[in-house]
């Protein structure tokens, strides 16, 4: 994908999982992404943080929607080294033990091969996340 674009479509198991730069996000999808991270991240875990930052301007958003819902989410940044940085891995609760959590993480990473290959991926993840990685 190069820079000029906006969006695109990446098949994992034949689920498909939409990217969008910010600029490209509805303002349902928006909404729906905010929703989904502060229900699990916020409520669900206790962690009272500010979810909602500035690099969401600069992120690439990786989710699954269904039905007028989002169903799995991960937020993707390409540091100033050229690192790519992927965090606020989010699958909603009914959703979970349906393997779209590994899914979303393969949507993710093949949209960084894809778009800036031979680069160094990071992962940002609770600790007790880590085997799940």
């Amino acid at each position: 994908m190069t820079g000029a674009e906006k969006s695109q479509i990446i098949s994992i198991n034949r689920t498909d999982f939409v990217v969008k730069n910010f600029a490209a996000l509805s303002s349902l999808e928006l909404k729906q992404i905010y929703q989904l991270r502060q229900q699990v991240f916020i409520v669900e875990q206790n962690c009272p943080y500010p979810d909602i930052d500035d690099e969401d301007l600069v992120a690439w958003h990786v989710f699954y929607p269904e039905k007028q819902a989002l169903c799995a989410y991960a937020r993707v940044l390409n540091s100033d080294r050229g690192n790519w940085y992927i965090g606020r891995v989010v699958v909603a609760q009914d959703k979970r033990h349906q393997g779209l959590g590994q899914a979303v993480m393969k949507a993710a990473l093949e949209f960084c091969h894809i778009t800036m290959p031979r680069q160094t991926i990071i992962i940002s993840a609770q600790s007790y996340l880590a085997q799940f990685y």
